[in-house]
């Protein structure tokens, strides 16, 4: 995937084609302006699902799977960058951290009843549901709020993760992912 970084104008307000303002295309155009007031100030904002994207929850002991039992935001949000080929996934880290891998809005519909998703405690998020969504800029793990941030940050509009980089990560033991990513 490209990076490409958010663009402001000269007031730092998003424009057409940055990741902030594509995000905010999710909510109400009434909702818009707290949104960036709440961003500015470092708050999450509760965005609706199953419009623009929709979510996977990934389960701390899926991806920690894949890094060893240990803890280590660092090299989760690694193994998450490799997986996901640079799609766009939020980390709650508070009390039991939790991945939300943003993917196309009818994923949530045709992922709804998969078992291998279910059996390993993964769970996808569409209409009906909400996620807590960072400020495009929070992309570390702070020890000091576990406030969520972005493990892999939106890098162009639009550009989600793919649903079989996220299958692949829920059935695919460790080693098997580690020589897929290298080839």
């Amino acid at each position: 995937m490209t990076a490409h970084p958010d663009r402001t104008d000269e007031s730092g307000g998003a424009v057409a084609g940055s990741a902030e303002h594509w995000l905010l295309a999710a909510l109400d155009a009434k909702d818009r302006d707290a949104a960036r007031t709440r961003w500015r100030t470092g708050e999450c904002v509760l965005m609706p699902l199953g419009r623009l994207f929709s979510a996977v929850r990934l389960p701390q002991e899926l991806v920690l799977g894949h890094i060893g039992s240990q803890w280590d935001p660092a090299a989760a949000d690694q193994i998450v960058a490799q997986a996901f080929d640079g799609g766009p996934v939020i980390c709650d880290p508070c009390r039991i951290a939790r991945w939300y891998a943003l993917v196309p809005a009818a994923t949530a519909v045709w992922h709804t009843d998969h078992d291998d998703w279910r059996a390993a405690g993964v769970f996808t998020l569409g209409l009906g549901n909400y996620i807590s969504v960072p400020p495009v800029d929070a992309t570390s793990y702070d020890p000091r709020t576990e406030a969520p941030y972005w493990s892999m940050p939106v890098t162009l509009p639009g550009a989600l993760c793919e649903p079989g980089h996220v299958d692949r990560l829920i059935t695919t033991t460790p080693d098997r992912l580690a020589r897929a990513a290298q080839s």
